[in-house]
């Protein structure tokens, strides 16, 4: 009675007791075997079922863990690729004209220094030239 968790008023004799309760598996050994076969059959079953459950349940989180994979490789690779873009794409005109304009200016300025060393005929001179006023003035 206090397994099932229902209490009933105390009866004087077992034939006052509801019928449910007169039905003592001691009584009958084929129904209480019966009934130990159905739950192990339940158990059984509860055991597959949850099994069942718990490999679902890793399926689902493997392609989880897979299509984040690939959406990240998918994510690095567009990163690469425009990584790649950047770097070959081509200067701007005005970028392009000032990089010319600079490497101009340092040909003339290699050339003059090589005429005058021509002209004093002396290397030290020349370096001299180089470590003149105007190239320090600018690296301070």
């Amino acid at each position: 009675i206090l397994e099932t968790g229902i209490f009933f008023d105390a009866a004087e004799t077992p034939e006052d007791m509801p019928e449910e309760l007169n039905d003592i598996p001691e009584q009958n050994p084929k129904i209480a075997k019966l009934k130990q076969k159905l739950c192990k059959i339940y158990q059984k079953r509860a055991a597959i079922r949850n099994k069942r459950k718990n490999l679902k349940a890793d399926i689902q989180k493997k392609k989880a863990r897979k299509a984040a994979e690939i959406e990240k490789n998918v994510k690095a690779a567009t990163y690469t690729r425009k990584r790649k873009e950047t770097k070959t794409k081509e200067l701007p005109v005005d970028k392009l004209a000032e990089e010319r304009r600079k490497t101009l200016q340092r040909l003339k300025e290699y050339k003059k220094m090589l005429e005058l060393k021509e002209a004093k005929g002396k290397s030290s001179e020349c370096s001299s030239h180089f470590l003149s006023n105007s190239y320090i003035e600018e690296s301070e």
